[in-house]
């Protein structure tokens, strides 16, 4: 009996991974237009990817949860710096938008 439960533990955990560079929403709330490429990533951690258009440099995180039957998490953002400076924040899921929050947190961002 012990035998077949260890087997059925490991077929289940077995179906489980993970991907991407683990990262959350509170991470990304703390983010603000004007910071520099590297007090984004010591927020957030290394991107998961990088790339170049134009004159801007993106850098993407991607988190994933696969369990036994498909996605049970998943969460990505991309963040545009222009000159070595972060361009925006993106809206988290969920997040009710604030104009006048929204133009104090631009007004102050660092230059």
């Amino acid at each position: 009996m012990r035998l077949v439960v260890f087997a059925l533990a490991l077929v289940i955990a077995a179906g489980c991974a993970t991907g991407g560079r683990y990262f959350n929403w509170q991470q990304v709330q703390q983010l603000r237009p004007g910071m520099t490429e590297r007090q984004v990533i010591s927020i957030m951690g290394s991107p998961y990817s990088t790339a170049v258009r134009d004159d801007e440099d993106i850098f993407t995180w991607v988190w994933v949860v696969v369990g036994p039957v498909g996605v049970d998490t998943s969460r990505s953002v991309a963040l545009k710096f222009r000159d070595g400076r972060l361009e925006a924040v993106p809206r988290i899921p969920g997040q009710v938008s604030d104009p006048v929050a929204d133009e104090a947190r631009a007004v102050d961002a660092p230059r």
